[in-house]
């Protein structure tokens, strides 16, 4: 029962078969050795995620915001994090989006974006 309680704040936007795939692989890709704890996981996440690397044609990082909102709106994606000047690490769930997809949003019109 205290698992449950543990595991649940994390699992809050996850579906139930994503939830039985978390708790089916623990400790199979976690960072802290071969049982995975509940540190390891960002909410939202699960184990499994795939990351994808963009390099994105914007004109300075002011615009980094834009970019990652854009990207954040996609169901499937758990994080998105900025390194300057143009580069972007996409944490998503490939059960549920591709990197064809996360290509596809409208700010990547205005902004060239590349898979490193």
């Amino acid at each position: 029962m205290s698992h449950s309680l543990n595991i649940m704040p994390i699992m809050g936007g996850m579906e139930t078969r994503e939830k039985v795939d978390l708790l089916n692989n623990v400790g199979e890709t976690c960072d802290s050795g071969p049982v995975c704890v509940l540190s390891d996981l960002q909410e939202g996440s699960y184990v499994g995620a795939d990351i994808l690397m963009i390099e994105v044609d914007i004109p300075c990082p002011g615009h980094a915001f834009l970019v990652r909102e854009d990207i954040e709106k996609l169901p499937g994606i758990s994080d998105v994090a900025f390194q300057s000047p143009n580069i972007f690490s996409v944490t998503y769930n490939p059960s549920l989006i591709g990197p064809d997809d996360i290509l596809k949003v409208e700010i990547f019109k205005n902004y060239k974006a590349v898979i490193k």
